[in-house]
């Protein structure tokens, strides 16, 4: 993706994802922070501001809230990716600050905010702080591993997005956030093998696809891995059921015949 190479990366990822891997870049290319930003404040919007077949509205820690007190914690981390949007740094920590110990969210966008603000020792402590205690909602760690990312701490990342997906293995959305994890670190091997999983447990064809392309990526590396054959094979026999499953050659993609 650093390359510009959108189309391998949105095979491997899938669309779903290619905001947050632009987002990725933002340490080094500023442009693609407002992307980030956007993809997150998406998965916000879809996690509590409507019915999940993942679970339920509100993240467990909010379950026992009245309702005023649930509707202010779930708006405010919105108002803070308004915020982040704007690039209204300071006003973005002034609302974390307030409710950082009683909201798991609003603690994971403070250590985002001061990433932003180039407040970096600051924002690693922050991070430290949370990396152990073990969530689980996408909604804490898209923000913190945003965060983690922009800090070189990619490993922590990925770690922190398999135990959730470990956790809650019928959550596919968690299983893709994996995939991309192991795509930034170049563990096509990972990909595979998460992508394998998505499959067995929703059938959804598209992550034979997202098999495939890892699949390549890996064999086409330089120095070529000595599994390439193999690597290949594998990816053109899950391909072909892709296809197969899609209705064959006759109503296939053109991208999967490409691929």
């Amino acid at each position: 993706a650093s390359a510009g190479h959108w189309a391998t990366a949105a095979a491997v990822l899938g669309n779903d994802l290619l905001l947050s891997a632009q987002g990725a870049l933002v340490h080094r290319e500023n442009r693609w922070a407002s992307l980030s930003i956007a993809a997150c404040k998406t998965s916000l919007g879809e996690r509590c501001n409507s019915p999940s077949s993942h679970g339920p509205r509100a993240a467990p820690y909010l379950e026992e809230a009245a309702p005023a007190e649930l509707r202010a914690a779930m708006e405010a981390p919105q108002r803070v990716y308004d915020a982040l949007d704007a690039r209204n740094y300071k006003a973005a920590l002034k609302l974390c600050d307030k409710n950082a110990k009683k909201n798991p969210v609003l603690a994971a966008l403070r250590c985002l905010t001061l990433q932003r603000m180039r407040r970096l020792s600051e924002a690693a402590e922050a991070c430290n702080e949370l990396v152990t205690k073990g969530y689980t909602d996408e909604n804490v760690l898209a923000p913190l591993t945003m965060c983690l990312n922009a800090l070189n701490r990619d490993g922590e990342a990925t770690t922190l997005w398999a135990h959730a997906y470990q956790q809650k293995p019928a959550d596919a959305s968690l299983g893709r956030r994996v995939c991309a994890a192991h795509a930034r670190q170049q563990d096509w091997p990972h990909v595979r093998s998460v992508a394998a999983a998505l499959y067995k447990s929703t059938k959804d064809v598209s992550y034979l696809r997202r098999f495939a392309a890892a699949a390549l990526v890996e064999a086409t590396a330089t120095p070529a891995p000595p599994t390439k054959l193999l690597t290949l094979k594998l990816g053109d026999k899950m391909l072909e059921r892709c296809i197969d499953e899609s209705g064959g050659y006759g109503r296939g993609s053109a991208g999967d015949v490409e691929l």
